[in-house]
């Protein structure tokens, strides 16, 4: 409670008694209960009426925004795979000619030099 250790809440008892006296300290109690539960009751309201004025619009985003999310993965997902296949074809690229590999030992780099 208010970051108060036991010790600390009756050293100020104590000092409340000796200022104001066993007569008054019951009814400067009961005003400061009173306070605190008005205090709690009003900021109770602001809570709710934040609460009601920021989370409705905020759940409709979160819709809009996960219906948003749902489209693009549908439209994702036909792209990487189409449902319809096409009857055009597509043209192909040309190939590259073939290239003979390089010789991997030592025997083929020699009988390649000779032939030079």
């Amino acid at each position: 409670m208010l970051g108060l250790d036991l010790s600390e809440i009756v050293i100020i008892m104590v000092v409340a008694l000796i200022v104001f006296g066993p007569e008054k300290l019951p009814e400067i109690s009961r005003e400061i209960g009173k306070f605190m539960g008005r205090t709690r009751r009003t900021v109770e309201s602001l809570r709710r009426e934040f609460y009601n004025e920021i989370y409705p619009p905020a759940q409709e985003l979160g819709r809009e925004f996960f219906d948003a999310s749902r489209e693009l993965r549908a439209v994702g997902q036909d792209l990487l795979n189409p449902t319809t296949p096409t009857s055009q074809s597509t043209p192909t690229a040309p190939t590259a000619p073939s290239i003979a590999p390089e010789p991997q030992n030592a025997a083929d780099t020699s009988n390649k030099e000779e032939a030079k």
